[in-house]
């Protein structure tokens, strides 16, 4: 009899910790107790929800890969990322933003073009491939440069919060190459000259 009343114990106790499931969740969900969210998945979709019932994920999926359109939201209810998966990997232009909608960054994929030691260290990176810009929150441009098979690529230009330029510089495939200016209230402050990711000279002025 004390095993039962036990066993019924902590039966309740287990209910307890699980929230009431918010009309607009499916029904088919189940609450995850660690990540304290509500999990729909088959072999084709992936939904996520927070105990309040507000969408925090959304994902296709194919041959246990995610596969299609990917889009992901703020506690807020507010977008953070969306973008399309193609077996796997991030393809085509992707967009992330700040907490206030306002966008953060837009950012170029391609499935072939792929640096494989940052791929398999994380695969959300490694494959960024053409160009980005990222902005300050008020919507102006903070950085914009190019990326080629996941490494900074070409020419950078970094600016400051009132628009004016901070730095330029220039990669060769992830190493700093040739000459970089910097600039502090629009004039040229310094320069640094690299060779294969080394600096060989730096000028003041």
């Amino acid at each position: 009899m004390k095993k039962i009343f036990l066993l019924f114990f902590f039966l309740y106790c287990y209910r307890l910790e699980i929230p009431e499931k918010p009309q607009n969740v499916y029904k088919e969900a189940s609450y995850n107790k660690k990540l304290k969210i509500w999990e729909y998945r088959t072999t084709t979709e992936e939904i996520l929800w927070n105990t309040e019932g507000k969408m925090i994920h959304k994902a296709y999926r194919k041959n246990d890969l995610y596969e299609g359109e990917y889009i992901s939201f703020f506690e807020n209810g507010v977008i953070s990322e969306k973008g399309i998966y193609k077996e796997g990997y991030r393809i085509g232009k992707w967009f992330f933003y700040f907490p206030n909608g306002n966008l953060y960054l837009e950012i170029e994929y391609n499935q072939q073009m792929v640096d494989s030691n940052l791929f398999t260290l994380n695969s959300s990176i490694g494959n960024e491939m053409g160009t980005y810009i990222r902005y300050y929150p008020d919507g102006r441009i903070e950085e914009e440069g190019f990326y080629f098979a996941g490494k900074l690529h070409l020419k950078r230009i970094r600016y400051y919060s009132d628009g004016s330029i901070n730095f330029i510089g220039y990669y060769n495939l992830g190493k700093k190459e040739n000459r970089w200016k910097f600039y502090y209230k629009k004039k040229l402050i310094r320069e640094e000259i690299y060779k294969n990711d080394q600096l060989i000279e730096m000028i003041r002025y």
